[in-house]
């Protein structure tokens, strides 16, 4: 019950970047399995009955479906089982007088269930905003870093550590950046203040082989994330790999 209480503040959790969509489906999908597993153990050691490994089931199978895909469509079904769970919570409510503690349970269980669905809209839109490079984008000094680095010594067909920049005017739209540089799979992501006042710099890191339309489709998208706060991207650096 205390995992379930802790997650109730779920329900008024804001959603707006990819990051945000990620972290409450983890947490729903937390919830939903730990209530699966007290069905399934109350069903089995206590009740003898079988209909709640059935349910305990479902909920595992949806929860571990929304984890994997991040699908919509297990989000939709999710919220199609907690509705008649809760109309038959409130119909024993209304005939008996008995089970308003679970009517509450599946109302609330229910909400949460409406919001993954926005979760995994918001995570798809997220992850659609990257798109794909179009064939003219401009490299912007890659090809000459590259050859700098190659002259250098360093062997380019190996993977490098790559470092990468972008600038922003505000802490928020650094903190709101910070999510959508994680949804590209950058190992590291973090914000730091930049050298002149009111400069936010998102400093991320990527364990990569350096190539010249590798490093355009990353200019693409992080100009992408730079111009949806008002910000820029700031290139990349990387130290020589024998």
């Amino acid at each position: 019950m205390f995992t379930f209480l802790s997650r109730l503040k779920l329900l008024f959790t804001r959603i707006q970047s990819g990051q945000e969509a990620a972290d409450f489906l983890g947490e729903v999908v937390t919830m939903f399995i730990v209530i699966a597993a007290i069905q399934a153990a109350v069903g089995l050691l206590v009740l003898g009955d079988k209909y709640f490994l059935i349910d305990a089931g479902v909920y595992a199978g949806l929860a571990t479906w929304i984890y994997l895909a991040q699908s919509t469509i297990a989000a939709i079904l999710l919220v199609l089982v907690r509705a008649i769970v809760l109309v038959i919570a409130f119909k024993l409510v209304s005939e008996t007088g008995f089970g308003i503690q679970g009517a509450m349970f599946a109302l609330i269980t229910l909400g949460l269930s409406v919001r993954t669905v926005e979760a995994t809209i918001k995570l798809k839109k997220a992850k659609a905003e990257l798109g794909r490079p179009s064939a003219v984008i401009e490299t912007g000094g890659d090809v000459e870093a590259l050859q700098g680095l190659k002259k250098a010594g360093s062997n380019l067909s190996k993977p490098h550590d790559a470092e990468f920049f972008l600038h922003f005017p505000t802490e928020a739209a650094a903190q709101e950046a910070v999510g959508k540089v994680k949804a590209m799979g950058l190992e590291t992501a973090e914000v730091r203040t930049g050298d002149q006042p009111g400069e936010w710099i998102v400093y991320s890191r990527k364990s990569m082989k350096l190539d010249a339309e590798g490093l355009k489709r990353m200019r693409y998208h992080f100009g992408r994330i730079a111009k949806a706060g008002s910000g820029r991207y700031g290139g990349w650096e990387a130290a020589i790999v024998k």
